[in-house]
């Protein structure tokens, strides 16, 4: 195999891929070694990126189109991430002619059909039909989840299949470990895993189970349900922003301290239910999983009212800045009049006669700049007189025996 396809270069680390960098690869052969290897040159410096020397019985998976991934005796695991179809193709079928050859040479070639069948279909058939007899699901991990998903529904299909599988999954840290396979996706850019892992988790929460609905609200769970359905099969081509959404504006601030760790945790969780019945799944959301969601809000807001009217703390709290109470400050008492000299009457008007009047008239005024804008009345006289109800000023008079009524706080 002399030709050089570009690819990129992963090794697991951990939980999560890391790119080792591109190159160019092809398949060796030394005829006089009888060892064939997988070689990946860097395209700056001709630098070897990775040597890996092909063997008989080494479980390589050929995963998409344009994915081959295998891991090494000592454990470590490796991807190649074609840029052309072809180059992955010829990769693949050097692979295993190499490992026929050796299987022939150890007269063992009839264990080559799990790899010569090509499409491998028989052996997905054969893995969906194993996880719908044994109610179980395998351990998730790339190339598998596609088995995964269909096994899931055609389980999800009956009530008795529905409970068993909500249990295992639940006792299992299922949705956990699909979490570490979507990180895994997306560090190698694996569409076809990431539309899978979508499904799976539609599928799981169309399940309608409470336990786990409440399961997903946790924490360290929540963030990673949101971003594998971030990647709706639906539109290939775009992806979400679900979870820097939910980093960046799930942030609140206590007006009034609340102090049961409870109670703040079922706000926080109103809020991400609210987000995922109106946002995350409001295209593909069913009438039973909506009202699944539903209740969950009510039964939360419910708890939270208990709290604030029943609370002893929280109530003392939210009535202190409305206390009237003797010191300083806002809430602190009674507020004192603008004018000392104005009279204490409460009603909301004064009647003043025009005798009294005529007797303000005659004393002496105030300096100017000691006079209030809202204490100087108009000057009355026979011909004009002043409603403070209808606003009318300068209305003829028959007579003198009116009075004139001041709103008491112009009075003060």
């Amino acid at each position: 195999m002399a030709d050089m396809w570009p690819v990129k270069v992963y090794e697991l680390v951990g939980a999560r891929w890391t790119d080792r960098g591109t190159a160019l690869c092809t398949g060796v052969y030394d005829e006089a070694l009888d060892q064939a290897a997988i070689v990946a040159k860097s395209e700056i410096g001709d630098v070897e990126i990775l040597r890996s020397q092909v063997r008989g019985f080494d479980a390589y998976q050929r995963q998409q189109e344009t994915l081959i991934v295998w891991a090494e005796p000592d454990g470590t695991d490796f991807a190649l991430s074609f840029q052309d179809v072809e180059g992955c193709g010829e990769m693949w079928d050097f692979i295993l002619e190499v490992q026929r050859h050796f299987r022939a040479k150890d007269g063992d070639d009839s264990s080559l059909s799990p790899l010569a069948s090509g499409s491998g279909r028989s052996q997905s058939r054969l893995t969906v039909t194993s996880i719908i007899a044994s109610r179980r699901l395998p351990e998730p991990a790339l190339g598998i989840i596609g088995d995964v998903e269909a096994a899931i529904k055609v389980i999800a299909k009956t009530l008795h299949g529905r409970a068993r599988i909500c249990e295992y999954i639940l006792n299992e840290d299922y949705i956990k470990s699909l979490i570490d396979v979507m990180k895994q996706a997306e560090d190698l850019e694996s569409l076809t895993d990431l539309h899978a892992l979508y499904s799976i988790m539609h599928t799981i929460l169309s399940m309608n189970d409470h336990g786990i609905i409440d399961y997903i609200l946790h924490e360290d769970v929540f963030l990673g349900v949101v971003g594998i359905l971030e990647y709706d099969p639906e539109f290939p081509t775009h992806k979400a922003s679900y979870r820097d959404f939910v980093k960046n504006s799930l942030k609140s601030t206590q007006v009034i301290e609340i102090k049961d760790d409870t109670v703040q945790r079922k706000i926080r969780q109103i809020y991400q239910l609210q987000y995922l019945k109106d946002v995350v799944l409001a295209r593909v959301l069913d009438e039973s999983t909506s009202d699944v969601l539903n209740t969950f809000i009510l039964f939360n807001q419910s708890d939270i009212n208990n709290y604030t009217t029943q609370d002893a703390t929280f109530l003392a709290d939210l009535l202190r800045p409305f206390t009237l109470s003797e010191g300083s400050g806002f809430g602190a008492g009674p507020i004192p009049a603008t004018n000392p000299t104005a009279p204490s009457n409460p009603n909301m008007f004064n009647t003043i006669s025009l005798s009294d009047e005529r007797q303000r008239e005659q004393a002496p005024s105030p300096p100017p700049s000691s006079i209030h804008p809202s204490l100087v009345l108009p000057r009355l006289d026979s011909t004009t007189r002043l409603s403070a109800s209808s606003g009318d000023l300068g209305q003829p008079a028959t007579s003198y025996d009116f009075q004139v009524k001041v709103e008491s706080q112009v009075a003060t």
